[in-house]
């Protein structure tokens, strides 16, 4: 075994040892009050192979805490006021390791180039190269030029190269990665490059990824990973994906591409969705060609809920056959879709765009909100109308019956119910009396004011109900009452008929019993005649 000489060179001070006055290599029996080291306030250091590789510093504030200097050579404590400090080791000609003045309770494990301090207490470096740390209570685990400045106190540094922690960050942390920075206190940093939490931006969170950024006064924010993402709402969210940006207080982009949430309580996701206003949701599908959108989806108001899917949306259906597509089964009882409003609330149909303006609408409009209305805005009137009294109208507001038509009707036939079975109240007619009023019933040819569908023959409204008192006003005449007139008057015309028939016969009988009486005579005298004659 090689032999290797021990020097311990005490400065200006006595080398207290064994009672015989000697440092025994092989051991020493040490006795109550006996130590190696100085009684003055000096330092004691260790040397080997002729350089010193520890170094023994009293505490020169008193407080009886002194430094321990190991590694490099040029490894130091400096001074006034800087006790209880540890530098285990490290070091070289080039990078040596510092604890600056008045600083107490620092660490610095091993690697070079590092400094903590001036004035700062507890800070730790565990390893690396050339890292820095200004901040009480503050901790760099190893890694390359990482920074923890003045006034961040109880923050770390765990790792990788060139992280920063700057001055008012108190109790932040940068786990690892390259090239991030934090300038707000509570903020955090997962890892990545690049990444950046900006002023007044505490309590932000950045997982990861590449050039993401917390900017200034985007309080309690986060960006879970992904590349170029832009955060500037205060308690907002991005959750990946590539180039996205959240401007709004509270709003949300949870991945994507080149989507926006620039209004409060916003959210925007897929590819190129644009939440620009406050309080909307927009998602929006990849229907371009290539990585960018064609063109971009935004909202236009706020409070929308937008989606757009060339695809189809599916509820309840993973294959959508339509623009919107809901699958229910069982039904509820409020049916597949309800449609729930304060004042109004109906459909709006855009048959050639929302620009082009053509449009109908089904559902209870605002000023008549009792009606189920389909309406076409183009002729500003009802087409068809569905009360609560059960009546449906057609271009009329107020139906009288089950079915009211305001205008002309087409159609192959009509089957008018007529059983007797649905029917009431019975009562003969008078058909001669039918007659009689049919006779004395005004005609007219007329044309409808509201459906110039060409000229009509018949009777007024008023006069027929004038006349018979049938059906439910004097504005209308109900289908069924003139074919019951009708047969009501050619009954009366044939009864009348038959009895001038039977008049005819009978007078008819009468002269041809007279007729032939005649002959009876006129033959009579023509034979008298004949014999006078001879």
């Amino acid at each position: 075994m090689k032999h290797c000489t021990l020097f311990v060179i005490v400065c200006a001070a006595a080398l207290r040892v064994s009672a015989q006055g000697t440092w025994n290599l092989d051991g020493n029996f040490v006795l109550p009050g006996q130590f190696l080291g100085s009684t003055n306030f000096e330092a004691v250091e260790i040397w080997a192979d002729s350089y010193r590789i520890l170094r023994l510093e009293p505490d020169p504030g008193g407080a009886f805490a002194g430094n321990i200097v190991g590694g490099f050579i040029s490894n130091r404590v400096e001074q006034p006021d800087s006790g209880g400090n540890v530098i285990v080791g490290g070091g070289f000609f080039a990078g040596h390791n510092v604890i600056r003045p008045n600083s107490r309770g620092n660490f610095i494990g091993a690697g070079s180039a590092h400094q903590i301090g001036p004035g700062i207490n507890d800070g730790v470096i565990g390893g690396g190269f050339g890292n820095t740390v200004q901040s009480f209570n503050s901790f760099i685990g190893g890694g390359h030029f990482n920074t923890i400045f003045q006034n961040a106190a109880d923050s770390s540094i765990v790792g990788g190269d060139r992280n920063a922690i700057h001055s008012n960050a108190l109790v932040s942390v940068i786990a690892g990665g390259s090239f991030n920075t934090i300038r707000q206190g509570g903020a955090f940093i997962g890892g990545g490059i690049g990444n950046a939490i900006g002023s007044n931006s505490g309590y932000g969170i950045i997982v990861g990824g590449l050039q993401n950024s917390v900017e200034n006064d985007a309080f309690g924010s986060f960006i879970g990973g992904g590349f170029l993402h832009t955060n500037r709402g205060e308690y907002s969210f991005i959750g990946g994906g590539y180039q996205n940006a959240s401007d709004g207080q509270m709003s949300t982009v949870p991945g994507g591409y080149l989507n926006s949430a620039l209004g409060d309580y916003s959210f925007a996701a897929g590819l190129g969705a644009r939440a620009l206003h406050e309080g909307t949701f927009v998602w929006a599908d990849a229907p371009g060609t290539g990585f960018l959108p064609s063109p971009f989806f935004s909202s236009t108001s706020s409070n929308q809920f937008l989606v757009r899917a060339q695809g189809g949306v599916g509820i309840n259906t993973p294959a959508p056959n339509a623009g919107l597509h809901i699958k229910k089964e069982p039904i509820p009882p409020g049916g597949t879709l309800a449609l729930e409003g304060a004042t109004h609330t109906y459909l709006t149909f855009f048959p050639d765009g929302v620009a082009a303006g053509r449009k109908g609408f089904l559902g209870f409009a605002a000023a008549d909100t009792a009606n189920l209305t389909l309406a076409n805005e183009a002729a500003r009137g009802h087409i068809l109308l569905f009360p609560f009294s059960g009546n449906v109208g057609i271009g009329t507001s107020t139906p009288a019956n089950k079915l009211h038509v305001a205008g002309g009707v087409t159609a192959t036939s009509f089957n008018t119910s007529s059983d007797r079975h649905a029917k009431t109240n019975l009562q003969p007619v008078d058909v001669r009396e039918v007659l009689a009023k049919v006779t004395q019933l005004p005609i007219a040819r007329w044309t409808f004011k509201d459906s110039p569908d060409g000229e009509h023959m018949g009777p007024m409204a008023q006069d027929f109900h004038a006349a018979f008192g049938l059906g439910t006003c004097d504005t209308t005449i109900t289908s069924v009452d003139p074919d019951g007139v009708a047969l009501a008057a050619i009954q009366g015309l044939n009864q009348k008929l038959t009895e001038e028939l039977q008049r005819r016969d009978s007078e008819n009988a009468d002269l041809k019993r007279e007729l032939g009486e005649l002959r009876q005579l006129i033959h009579s005298f023509s034979q008298k005649f004949e014999e006078r004659a001879r």
